[in-house]
């Protein structure tokens, strides 16, 4: 049986007592509202809720699902379960209820009664906490990522540091027998070089990590041709990109003469050197372009090769500190999985910008942009 309010008049005097809300709803308009919903809704009167519908201050996230409610309550005429839904204010708040409704006869009419609790605080108190536990996970994976790849880069440092300085004093020991030939003995003083350059830009890595770390890094502007700059870098990697039949070739953006550019030289000299030098190093028997080009105000540099690319697993991370795409020591390409990192820091601090496109087994392409101010030749001899 469906329950009736017969004495109206005090039934509103009760319902203005309670601390929860009251709607009474009546052919698809509310005809009675307590102050409870008025303090909720954010009205200034009764009347501003009195033959509005209920549709009204639906959200849209709530709409079809308290639709089908109402429908069951006012044709089955059974009391439906407590539901969690959102409502629009009249000042335009979202606020989530617990909603309870059942089938009355209000004045005589078919009608609706519902009530809630505004758990709206608690909503929100919820939604942080999963925020915050999110948050908490992404951190500790993170974290237990980062403890692998610095476990790894200790293991694979060790490696890289022991085998040029093993390579150093093996060398050195042999060019000490007297019965070496001419030949042999420019061979290994060549090996003791090699290794030893090797060794010496491990460690200037690992300084300039520490650096860039410790944010004592700062940018030093000059005015130089980049011509010259890149020429001077390419001519420095010949003999390693002979080692692996590798052509490098330089396509400038600039006429010589119109290519001064003022900017940190070092530091730019430094990222091509690690493009490049990577670029050799996963190239082989291919070729290795490098050029740039100039907007109003940037460069876009641009290091591109034909060698074994960057795994789709591996593209999130190439930037990361400690990261190497093949982490085992048995890895075919040396290197501390420093270089791209130091690149990243260093055109960071320099305002810039740095990405990639890559196809494994198909080769790379990096672009560096820097916010760079173009000097002509007229510019530099009057300073």
């Amino acid at each position: 049986m469906i329950p009736e309010i017969k004495n109206i008049d005090q039934f509103k005097l009760l319902s203005d007592i309670l601390p929860a809300p009251i709607i009474i709803h009546t052919n698809k308009i509310i005809v009675f509202a307590n102050k409870e919903v008025l303090r909720l809704l954010g009205g200034e009167d009764i009347n501003d809720l009195l033959g509005k519908s209920i549709f009204d201050l639906i959200h849209p996230e709530s709409y079809d699902v308290i639709k089908a409610r109402l429908s069951i309550l006012n044709e089955q005429k059974i009391e439906v379960p407590q539901n969690i839904e959102k409502l629009i204010t009249l000042d335009g708040r979202v606020i989530t209820l617990e909603i309870k409704g059942i089938p009355i006869i209000y004045n005589g009419a078919q009608s609706i009664f519902l009530t809630g609790r505004d758990i709206t605080e608690y909503e929100t108190l919820t939604e942080q906490l999963q925020r915050k536990n999110q948050e908490l996970k992404r951190a500790l994976e993170s974290a237990e990522q980062s403890n692998v790849l610095k476990a790894a880069f200790l293991q694979n440092m060790s490696h890289e540091i022991r085998t040029p300085l093993n390579g150093i004093l093996g060398f050195a020991s042999i060019l000490s027998y007297p019965d070496l030939t001419k030949d042999e003995i420019v061979e290994y003083s060549q090996m003791i070089t090699k290794s030893g350059n090797r060794l010496l830009s491990l460690l200037s890595n690992i300084i300039d990590i520490s650096k860039i770390e410790a944010g004592i890094v700062e940018v030093s502007n000059l005015t130089f041709s980049i011509n010259q700059l890149i020429s001077e870098i390419i001519s420095s990697f010949e003999l390693i990109a002979k080692e692996n039949n590798n052509e490098i070739i330089f396509q400038p953006g600039l006429e010589d003469g119109n290519d001064h550019l003022h900017s940190d030289y070092l530091k730019i000299n430094q990222i091509l050197e690690n493009l490049i030098d990577n670029a050799c190093k996963f190239t082989k028997n291919g070729k290795i372009k490098v050029k740039y080009q100039t907007t109003i105000n940037s460069i876009i540099f641009e290091v591109d090769d034909n060698g074994v690319g960057i795994k789709e697993s591996s593209k999130p991370y190439i930037f990361d500190r400690f990261y190497q795409s093949d982490m085992n020591l048995n890895r075919s390409y040396e290197g501390s999985g420093l270089g791209l990192s130091i690149c990243k820091s260093l055109v960071e601090l320099m305002s810039g910008r740095i990405w990639f496109q890559s196809i494994e087994g198909k080769g790379s392409t990096f672009y560096v942009s820097l916010p760079l101010k173009k000097i002509n030749s007229e510019q530099l001899y009057e300073k």
